[in-house]
């Protein structure tokens, strides 16, 4: 009883390094390449890149609702079929959603991003959005 404890408790200890170690590296990569990404890019244009970023993270968190969990536990293939689609028409309304806010805040959306052009940031934000909806369904 007590060597397959210790059996476990290795196996956790070599999961969890690994996953640490993983994360660590994924978190000091983009640190250690940020002088030579500041040396090709002017401030203007990373700017972008981080608002943009930004914007994609927040609506890839809402994209699908999570649906895409629910898609992996349904009992029939039917129901999967119907959360498959629901997950995808969920991001689709969130595009839709976007681009009304967009020009319905025109005027704010120029002003605080003044160094980009908002209908084509809008463009690709919208088929960034489509692809990972999909791409998570």
């Amino acid at each position: 009883m007590k060597k397959t404890l210790r059996l476990h408790l290795l196996t956790f200890v070599k999961n969890a390094g690994k996953l640490i170690t993983g994360t660590a590296f994924a978190q000091i990569l983009p640190v250690l390449f940020l002088p030579v990404i500041s040396r090709l890019y002017s401030p203007n244009e990373f700017s972008g890149l981080v608002i943009f970023m930004a914007l994609a993270s927040i609506f890839f968190a809402i994209s699908n609702f999570r649906l895409q969990l629910a898609i992996v536990q349904a009992d029939e293939e039917r129901d999967a079929i119907v959360l498959l689609f629901a997950s995808i028409a969920f991001g689709l309304v969130l595009i839709f959603i976007t681009i009304v806010c967009f020009y319905l805040f025109r005027s704010l959306v120029d002003d605080f991003v003044k160094n980009l052009n908002t209908k084509l940031t809008l463009l690709i934000l919208s088929c960034t959005i489509l692809a990972f909806s999909i791409q998570q369904a």
